[in-house]
């Protein structure tokens, strides 16, 4: 959702203002430094249309998660700030609620830099889906790797290989061959 569509949201709640964090055409911008500025009205209230774009964006997830949690200790806990995330209907005056904000920020941020299917993948588990053939298929597999006379070298094999897929379409490898059945004889 572009920044412009997220600030038409928020103007449904009714805000004294709205401003745009670092996008959008139709508001004026605000930065980190403003959002701290703000702050320093006791029981101020920040409607945002998701919490994880509080941060800046980054490419790493790591650094962005940091940033969230620093800014959220800054804000709430040491300025009193109560902070709304509009699509989701959560606020961290409930604490609660701000647990569950803040696992939807995660999850988000993680969405945001890694794409969604890498971050499907969970926490302890990086880089790309893994891709599973079933038995049928690693049979067929096994038996053209171990069938030499038919498809002599690699490349042969290989294209032999390539015409087993899954149903999302990834292909056999010799890669996949050798690292589970070691060389052919």
């Amino acid at each position: 959702m572009s920044a412009d569509d997220q600030a038409d949201a928020l103007k449904g709640c009714s805000p004294q203002a709205v401003w745009s964090l670092n996008g959008g055409t139709k508001l004026k911008p605000c930065f980190d430094r403003d959002l701290l500025k703000w702050a320093t009205a006791p029981g101020r209230v920040f409607r945002v249309y998701h919490a994880f774009l509080l941060v800046e964006p980054t490419k790493h997830t790591r650094t962005m998660r940091d940033k969230f949690k620093a800014l959220m200790r800054e804000l709430v806990d040491k300025r009193g700030v109560v902070i709304e995330d509009a699509y989701a209907a959560l606020t961290t005056a409930h604490p609660g609620q701000r647990k569950a904000m803040e696992a939807m920020a995660r999850e988000m941020i993680a969405r945001s830099c890694q794409g969604a299917k890498s971050a499907a993948n969970g926490e302890r588990m990086r880089g790309r889906q893994l891709v599973v053939f079933n038995k049928e298929q690693l049979k067929d597999a096994k038996s053209i790797w171990r069938n030499v006379k038919d498809y002599p070298t690699w490349e042969d094999a290989g294209e032999a290989l390539a015409e087993i897929r899954t149903t999302t379409g990834e292909k056999f490898t010799t890669d996949r061959a050798f690292k589970l059945w070691k060389g052919r004889k």
